[in-house]
């Protein structure tokens, strides 16, 4: 029974057969918290299905008579049967005077107009779109840092961690691991339900500006986020060899700037939560933490690694870098004729997100979302049904993935602990097992959090979380 917060009894679990399926509450060990909300204020892009479909949605918006940026999210070309962007003539045309950034997907990259790419300009001299004057498409750094450019207001902030939480909730999530700019933690900390478990990896391109780490009840400012590239939606991923069409990316920075970051992430207590998709990336951060390891953290933890398997087993060390890695990326990108195919071919495309070789290594391993789109049981599917057989895991360590140990690598040792009584309880409950068929139809029936619902499926009668 629990009571109060916490597990007052254990009770032997009845004969009768379950109604519910009960498991540990899911952890997303990768998304954007304070984005996640935005996305539910700005125009939502997702049904775009081409240039012409996005172009209307975005000229209703700019029409209106409200001031301020358009912000738009989550358009994704790789799904459109014609992928052509629309050009910067033609979004200025349908957007007047009004500054429009619209970000794909992924984030790494957005569609801009004239006058939003002037305030850009204004802020970060020299920037300029991909094929301008006529393409409208930027990527990376000012993309990146949109809300560090232009902050949201502090009632956007507000309703912005109100929407994300709701969210989060209802997937049957009571802890994330978020990367914010360092001028919304304390927004974030102060907006969020307290028994939301939050770890922070904080953003900035000045890291004197980062805190050091520190921990409060269930918020934790834990990670120094770095950028060692950038994403394969954006052709920005510093894979190994040449993109399908040719094009080719780098790494963001040298070695010894990296080895400058990790040095200050230790000075600050902070882990290094480093973004590295393609396989240079990676041999990058395996070769130069390999040279700082007298002075580095203790613990790197390796976001996304797609593109491992090349960089394998280079000198990776399982006592120092932990992974979290995106299985709904497989189920989204990497079937037949997906993003993954197009940017990079078919034979290369099969080999990413190599989950099973991070487990057979002895390696931690936790799964995330990247908000794209947000939600474990959506994602489970990509990690036992992988396209190559020999990169899937079992369902219940997939599952362990998206919890216990997402939560482990998150700075959260205390929830992958075991039950226990006197223990805060966090768990979900689901209307059937996601290992007997579809997970993503597996219903989630409550969500709890240090022993209370926060989240009840409405189809449940009034009281149904008397029990709790």
């Amino acid at each position: 029974m629990i009571r109060d917060g916490v597990i007052r009894s254990i009770s032997p679990l009845s004969r009768k057969p379950p109604r519910v399926f009960a498991a540990p509450a899911f952890f997303d060990a990768h998304c954007h918290f304070l984005w996640m909300g935005m996305e539910r204020i700005g125009i939502d892009l997702s049904g775009c299905d081409g240039a012409g479909s996005l172009l209307e949605a975005v000229a209703g918006r700019a029409g209106r008579q409200d001031e301020g940026i358009v912000r738009g999210e989550k358009w994704d070309e790789s799904d459109w049967s014609d992928p052509r962007l629309p050009s910067l003539p033609e979004l200025d045309s349908v957007t007047g005077d009004r500054p429009v950034m619209l970000r794909r997907v992924c984030g790494h990259s957005a569609l801009v107009n004239t006058p939003m790419l002037r305030l850009v300009e204004a802020l970060v001299p020299g920037t300029k779109t991909l094929g301008w004057p006529e393409g409208a498409l930027l990527v990376e750094g000012p993309v990146l840092t949109a809300y560090e450019l232009f902050p949201p207001t502090p009632g956007e902030m507000r309703l912005a961690v109100s929407l994300a939480q709701e969210a989060v909730f209802a997937a049957g999530v009571t802890g994330i691991s978020t990367t914010e700019s360092a001028g919304s933690i304390q927004t974030v900390a102060d907006a969020a339900h307290p028994e939301l478990s939050i770890s922070v990896s904080v953003h900035s391109n000045d890291p004197l500006l980062w805190p050091d780490a520190s921990r409060t009840g269930r918020f934790a400012v834990y990670g120094a986020k770095i950028f060692l590239d950038g994403g394969l939606g954006a052709s920005t991923a510093a894979v190994e060899g040449s993109y399908a069409d040719g094009s080719e990316a780098s790494p963001a920075m040298d070695d010894a700037a990296l080895g400058r970051l990790l040095e200050e992430a230790a000075r600050r207590r902070l882990v290094p939560v480093v973004h590295a998709i393609g396989a240079e990336a990676l041999r990058q951060l395996d070769r130069v933490s390999a040279q700082f390891s007298g002075r580095a953290p203790g613990t790197i933890r390796v976001e996304h690694a797609e593109q491992l398997e090349p960089a394998w087993p280079g000198g990776w060390r399982a006592g120092t870098h932990q992974f979290s890695m995106q299985p709904n990326f497989v189920r989204r990108w990497q079937q037949p004729g997906g993003m993954y195919d197009q940017r990079l071919g078919s034979a290369a495309a099969r080999r990413l997100n190599p989950f099973s070789l991070l487990l057979r290594g002895g390696f931690k391993l936790g799964f995330g979302s990247d908000g794209m789109p947000f939600g474990p049981l959506w994602g489970l599917s990509g990690a036992v049904s992988h396209p190559e057989p020999e990169f899937s895991i079992p369902m219940e360590t997939a599952l362990d993935a998206y919890s216990l140990e997402a939560a482990l690598i998150s700075g959260f040792e205390d929830l992958a602990a075991p039950l226990s009584v006197g223990r805060r309880a966090d768990l979900v409950l689901l209307d059937s097992d996601p290992g007997q068929g579809k997970p993503d139809s597996t219903r989630v029936l409550f969500t709890i959090a240090g022993g209370r619902a926060v989240y009840r499926d409405a189809c449940l009668p009034e009281g149904s979380a008397d029990g709790f």
